[in-house]
């Protein structure tokens, strides 16, 4: 009796470390608006991608920058990338002259990173009210994560050639030479 209780429990034990979550590939190309709609379909879980944005305005709140693509930081269209202090020490190690709220802005970036949505809390005299809305963020936490301007010009140029239909048929004409 012991030993089939045993040999369940070990069973169902072993089952659970199986299952184990698979995340998703990291989606290309995708825009702002994309990093808005899919965090909200995936919430509370993140969206991972490569996210093309324009930075429209930027504040730093403590020890983090906030980089948000539309002017008004609570805009509904608006995706806040939060630069972490872990990546504000690589910054000015690589820009000792440059504040990165003032570097980026007007800038249009890259980000790899994963897009989640995030509740903010309105508050009235130092209490959580009932009140709230939802954020887009997108953390960095290394440098590497923001690609240039440039990378990200050479990339979309890229992109752009591997979806054209041209392109495809000459990839298919180069693979039939080949064989």
């Amino acid at each position: 009796m012991k030993a089939v209780l045993w040999y369940s429990l070990l069973l169902v034990t072993l089952t659970g470390c199986a299952l184990q979550e698979v995340h998703a590939p990291a989606k290309q190309g995708l825009t702002a608006w994309d990093a808005i709609v899919l965090s909200e379909q995936a919430a509370p879980q993140t969206v991972p991608g490569l996210f093309s944005l324009q930075i429209n305005n930027a504040a730093k709140v403590g020890s983090m920058v906030y980089l948000n693509t539309e002017y008004d930081y609570r805009d509904r269209r608006n995706v806040s990338i939060v630069l972490t202090p872990e990546v504000l020490k690589e910054f000015a190690a690589q820009y000792p002259d440059q504040q990165p709220e003032q570097y980026f802005l007007g800038r249009s970036i890259v980000v790899n990173g994963a897009a989640s949505r995030q509740t903010v809390w309105f508050f009235s005299q130092g209490k959580k009210t009932e009140k709230y809305y939802f954020q887009t963020h997108i953390p960095v936490w290394y440098a590497g994560q923001i690609l240039s301007p440039l990378t990200q010009e050479a990339y979309w140029k890229q992109n752009k050639k591997m979806s054209e239909p041209q392109h495809l048929s000459q990839t298919a004409e180069l693979q039939n030479a080949a064989n």
